[in-house]
């Protein structure tokens, strides 16, 4: 995976989880929590940290 292709991922990964917050709908945010995890997991994949653990402000 390339150096652009890890940013991507992380930025998704931050943009998901902002559109989660917001949904007002239970089984939109879930699905955005979902897409923010795929995103984290495909990140870390490149940095080689933990599922999930793409920066500081993982939850």
């Amino acid at each position: 995976m390339s150096n652009e292709d890890h940013i991507y991922h992380q930025e998704r990964a931050q943009k998901c989880r902002e559109m989660a917050k917001l949904a007002s709908d239970p089984d939109v945010r879930r699905r955005h929590e979902e897409l923010a995890s795929m995103h984290a997991g495909r990140a870390a994949q490149f940095t080689g940290a933990p599922k999930g653990a793409d920066g500081p402000t993982a939850h």
